[in-house]
C-alpha cells in the first residue's frame, strides 16, 4: 500500500511538472500569436490604403497623404527595433522549450539578451524622448502610440507577478534584487527631496524676477541679479534631473546583469506588450520575501508617509528656505553654473 502511494505521489509530481512546462510553453505561444496578429493587422492596413488610392475618383491628395504616413511609419526606430527583438526572443524560447538547451540556442539567447541591454542603454543615454516612448510603448497598438497607464482588462500587479514567476529567480538573485531595490528607492527619494527644494527656489526666483522687472528702468542691477539667481536654480534643476536619469539607468542595467540570458528574454517576451518594469518586478520579489506590503511599500514605513511627515515638519520647510537662500547667496557672488 505504501509503495503504491509513493508511486502515485511520484506520478502526481511528474504531472504537475509537465503541466507547468506546458503552461509556460502555451504562454510563449500566446505571445508569438499576438506578435503575428499585430504584423498581419499592419499589412492589412497598408494594403487597404494602397487599394483606396487606386480606386477611380479617389481623392488624390488624401490618398498620397495616407501612403506617405504608412511609408514613414515603417522607418526603423526604437519601438520597431524592440518589437523585432521580442519576436526573435519568442522563437528562441519556443525552440528552448521544444528541443531543450544546446550550445547554439544558448549562444543565440545570450546574443538576444545582449541586444536588448544594448538597445536599452543606447536609448537611455542618447535620447530621453525615445526612452520615454520605449517605456510607454504598447506593441498591440501602432508603434507610434503610447499605451495607457493601465486598462480595465489588465491588472499591472498581476502582470508583473506573472512575469516574475516566469523568471524562476534563484535565492541569491532575489536577495540582490531586494537590496538593489532598497538602494534605488533611497537614492530616488534623496533626489526627489532635493528637487522639491530646487523647485521652491525656482518659484521664489521667478516671482523675484517679475518684481525686479517692474523697476528695471530705475534699478537694472536688481533685475540682472535676480536673473542670475534664477539661472543658478535652473542649472541645479537640470543637474538634478540628469542625476535621476542616471539613477534609473544604473538600476535597470544592474538588474539586467543579475539575470542570465534566458531570464532576460523571458522578461521581454512575457512583459509584452510592455517593456519590462524592473522596479515592479523587484517589488514583486520583495513582497514575496516579506520586505514590503502588497502596494510595494516597506512594511515598517512607506515612501508616501515619509513625504507627508517631511512636508509637515517645520524643519523640512526651514531646510527648503535655507537651500533657496544659499543658492541666492552663491549666485550673488558670481556662481551661475
Amino acid at each position: 500500500m505504501e509503495q503504491q502511494l509513493e508511486a502515485l505521489t511520484l506520478q502526481l509530481d511528474d504531472m504537475k511538472a509537465n503541466n507547468a512546462e506546458a503552461a509556460n510553453h502555451n504562454s510563449t505561444l500566446e505571445k508569438a500569436i499576438a506578435l503575428k496578429d499585430y504584423e498581419v493587422a499592419k499589412l492589412q492596413e497598408s494594403n487597404h490604403v494602397m487599394d483606396t488610392a487606386s480606386l477611380p475618383g479617389a481623392d488624390l491628395k488624401a490618398s498620397l497623404h495616407n501612403i506617405v504616413s504608412i511609408r514613414s511609419s515603417t522607418k526603423p526606430h526604437v519601438i520597431q527595433e524592440y518589437k523585432q527583438l521580442v519576436k526573435h526572443m519568442v522563437g528562441l524560447l519556443l525552440i528552448l522549450g521544444r528541443e531543450g538547451s544546446s550550445p547554439a540556442v544558448t549562444q543565440d539567447l545570450a546574443s538576444a539578451a545582449s541586444s536588448l541591454v544594448l538597445l536599452f542603454m543606447r536609448t537611455f543615454i542618447f535620447s530621453a524622448h525615445d526612452a520615454a516612448r520605449l517605456m510607454k510603448a504598447n506593441l498591440e497598438y501602432d508603434h507610434y502610440e503610447a499605451a495607457p497607464a493601465s486598462s480595465p482588462q489588465e491588472d499591472p500587479k498581476q502582470l508583473w507577478q506573472a512575469v516574475t514567476d516566469k523568471l524562476e529567480l534563484q535565492p541569491e538573485q532575489r536577495r540582490h534584487m531586494i537590496s538593489l531595490r532598497q538602494h534605488f528607492l533611497q537614492s530616488l527619494r534623496e533626489c526627489h527631496d532635493s528637487r522639491e527644494a530646487i523647485c521652491l527656489g525656482l518659484q521664489q526666483g521667478t516671482q523675484k524676477v517679475q518684481t525686479a522687472y517692474d523697476t528695471i528702468e530705475t534699478d537694472a542691477q536688481a533685475y540682472v541679479l535676480s536673473m542670475l539667481e534664477l539661472h543658478h536654480e535652473s542649472s541645479q534643476l537640470r543637474n538634478n534631473l540628469r542625476k535621476q536619469h542616471r539613477i534609473w539607468m544604473d538600476f535597470y542595467a544592474t538588474v539586467f546583469r543579475l539575470w542570465d540570458a534566458r531570464q532576460t528574454c523571458c522578461a521581454a517576451v512575457h512583459s509584452f506588450p510592455r517593456f519590462p518594469d524592473l522596479l515592479a518586478i523587484s517589488s514583486c520579489v520583495a513582497i514575496m520575501d516579506g520586505s514590503c506590503n502588497a502596494d510595494g511599500q516597506p512594511c515598517d514605513t512607506t515612501f508616501r508617509t515619509h513625504k507627508l511627515e517631511m512636508k509637515r515638519s517645520p524643519r523640512y520647510m526651514h531646510r527648503l528656505l535655507a537651500h533657496s537662500s544659499s543658492g541666492s547667496h552663491h549666485s550673488a557672488h558670481g556662481g551661475t553654473s
